[in-house]
């Protein structure tokens, strides 16, 4: 994401409190002239829409065993959960959910949750 930034001309420092973040990323996103999302680890996701402003969803506190894949089920949960309507917020508090639940077990793939289990992330997106 600083590569990003530095690119648009924009000394940021992306490690910082969701809180910072949340006065940072509408200045980011008008420079970079799109919606933003910075996801923080075992802290959460913060998101950006100009239209609707920032929003921090925060992750549930786990023990984290394996982070491998977590990105990657965090993605694919936004856009799962995007793609079946929600808005964007609810879909970032799925994700950051589902992220969180994967890091738990050990793989990649393997970790993330089932279809089954995905149907409570699909109700916290609903909120």
């Amino acid at each position: 994401m600083e590569g990003i930034l530095a690119e648009a001309g924009i000394d940021a420092t992306v490690d910082a409190s969701p809180t910072e973040l949340e006065n940072s990323i509408p200045e980011w996103s008008s420079a970079l002239g799109c919606n933003l999302v910075v996801t923080l680890g075992s802290k959460g996701a913060v998101g950006f829409a100009p239209e609707d402003g920032a929003f921090f969803a925060e992750a549930p506190v786990v023990s984290a065993i394996d982070t491998v894949g977590a990105g990657d089920c965090f993605v694919g949960y936004f856009v799962s959960l995007m793609s079946h309507g929600h808005l964007w917020q609810g879909a970032l508090q799925g994700a950051v959910s589902a992220a969180s639940e994967s890091v738990q077990k050990t793989g990649a793939q393997s970790s993330y949750p089932s279809r089954t289990d995905a149907k409570r992330f699909d109700t916290l997106a609903a909120h």
